[in-house]
């Protein structure tokens, strides 16, 4: 079974309703008679690992509903696929090099870019085209040195920047969550999605997720999903980026202006579980970073980077707040309509 019906198989199974083939040749960008034929290798596939087959139901499509058990077997089937024989796009091409450059510690060679993408040096500089169009529209540049190779570079914060809009081209944050955590993600490109998976490879996000519930308890507040799905992206990616020698910076006189509020402490609180959950040195500029994810809830990973505005207000309501506080004696901490009253006016 090749790549296509990989994907083909994936995207019948996370379907709610019977899916037709129409839809999916269209999907696909072939005709229904390929579709047919690749329906028959998934059979084949499926009965020679002895699973149930798909259901082919007349006047509403195919379907296929397996159990649990039967449904992380067929993914760890599909991880060990080659996709040797599938042709990936240039914008698959451009993608999956822009993942290695992001996750590697130094230089990497054209040749061993060739040999992960299983093409030729000729077609990777090609593609190194796109990929420098890319990183320019964020700050950031392709840097080539003879005998060393390519590498990118910029400053840290528009590299975490950049990470997240390459995770935003594909998916909503939300659903970014579900990259971490899911052996693959199958809303997505099989192939893309696996090298997107590789910038958190080896990581259990348990201990971020029990570091924010905690943050939450302390906050008196409940993140909203996309502020949570944000924070655990945010932190995930923090921590891939240290482990790798790469700091961000932020400057003193914003990080001075944070250490002021309460938000600051307790993200100081969960760097120091991580800390010692990763065996990590997480710098203060980091904490202060979080500190900004925790004061804006609602803001998502890469308005948090490029809108400094939205923090100077989020810093300045919360200084009003404790002056009417003062003034009144009575404690609004956990007052989040007054909170939000004031950030929207």
């Amino acid at each position: 079974m090749d790549e296509r019906c990989a994907q083909l198989l994936s995207q019948i199974m996370s379907a709610k309703n019977p899916v037709k083939i129409s839809e999916l040749a269209e999907a696909f960008n072939v005709s229904a008679r390929t579709i047919r034929y690749d329906l028959d290798k998934i059979d084949d596939f499926l009965k020679d690992n002895e699973l149930p087959q798909l259901k082919r139901k007349p006047n509403s499509g195919i379907e296929y509903i397996p159990s649990h058990y039967q449904k992380q077997r067929i993914l760890e089937l599909l991880e060990g696929i080659s996709s040797y024989n599938y042709v990936l796009t240039p914008l698959e091409r451009k993608k999956m090099i822009l993942t290695e450059l992001f996750q590697a510690k130094d230089f990497m060679t054209i040749d061993e870019m060739a040999s992960i993408l299983s093409v030729s040096r000729g077609t990777v500089a090609n593609d190194l085209k796109a990929v420098r169009k890319w990183l320019s529209k964020h700050e950031l540049k392709l840097e080539s040195l003879p005998r060393f190779g390519i590498r990118v570079k910029g400053c840290e914060k528009d590299m975490r920047r950049a990470v997240i809009s390459l995770l935003s081209e594909n998916m909503e944050i939300e659903k970014a969550l579900n990259l971490i955590k899911a052996p693959i993600n199958r809303r997505i490109n099989i192939v893309t999605d696996r090298q997107l998976k590789k910038l958190f490879q080896d990581l259990d996000i348990s201990p971020i997720e029990n570091a924010i519930r905690l943050a939450e308890k302390q906050l008196k507040t409940i993140f909203t999903d996309n502020a949570y799905s944000g924070l655990v992206i945010h932190l995930a990616l923090a921590i891939k980026r240290i482990q790798l020698d790469k700091n961000i910076v932020m400057p003193e006189e914003e990080l001075s202006q944070l250490k002021l509020t309460k938000e600051f402490a307790v993200a100081a609180g969960m760097v120091a579980q991580l800390e010692e959950s990763y065996n990590i040195r997480i710098p203060t500029d980091e904490i202060g970073y979080i500190t900004i994810h925790l004061l804006g809830g609602k803001v998502t990973e890469t308005d948090i980077f490029s809108n400094q505005d939205w923090m100077r207000l989020q810093l300045l309501t919360d200084e009003i707040i404790k002056g009417i506080e003062r003034k009144l004696n009575v404690d609004f901490s956990a007052d989040a309509e007054l909170y939000n009253g004031l950030i929207k006016h």
